[in-house]
């Protein structure tokens, strides 16, 4: 099931991607690194974007977030999403297209969703960007 679903932006095997309106940008861009063994509490701060105003990353920087369509997939089916190279460095836009996500249709039943606790999900019930919890593969 997508949400919205727009026939203009669907394709036999994969549906257009247009981003959210947050995207959790870094609240100080000069940082010297990031230590991925140590939470990362306050790193980020929401950024919105909107039609008139768009989201610009800092150069160097990698952005996450998330996207206006929403996915509840079944446990036959995985998803892949692919960015769009061209737009590397560019300014984000409401309703522009950002990437594209892939459907596809798996030989086997999963034996847990995506983020599912039972299969030790980093993200579970996630909704929107949140920091990263890369400090948990370290054990912490």
């Amino acid at each position: 099931m997508i949400t919205p679903i727009n026939s203009g932006n669907s394709y036999p095997a994969s549906n257009d991607l247009h981003p959210g309106n947050c995207f959790p940008a870094l609240s100080n861009p000069r940082l010297p690194h990031i230590d991925l063994q140590e939470p990362l509490h306050n790193l980020t701060e929401p950024a919105l974007i909107d039609s008139a105003m768009p989201f610009m990353p800092h150069l160097g920087e990698f952005e996450s977030g998330s996207t206006e369509e929403l996915y509840k997939l079944t446990h036959e089916v995985a998803a892949r999403p692919d960015d769009k190279s061209s737009l590397s460095g560019t300014a984000r836009r409401r309703r522009m297209q950002i990437g594209q996500i892939s459907l596809l249709r798996i030989s086997e039943a999963t034996g847990g969703l995506y983020g599912s606790p039972k299969l030790g999900g980093t993200y579970p019930g996630q909704s929107g960007p949140t920091n990263r919890r890369f400090h948990r593969d370290f054990g912490g």
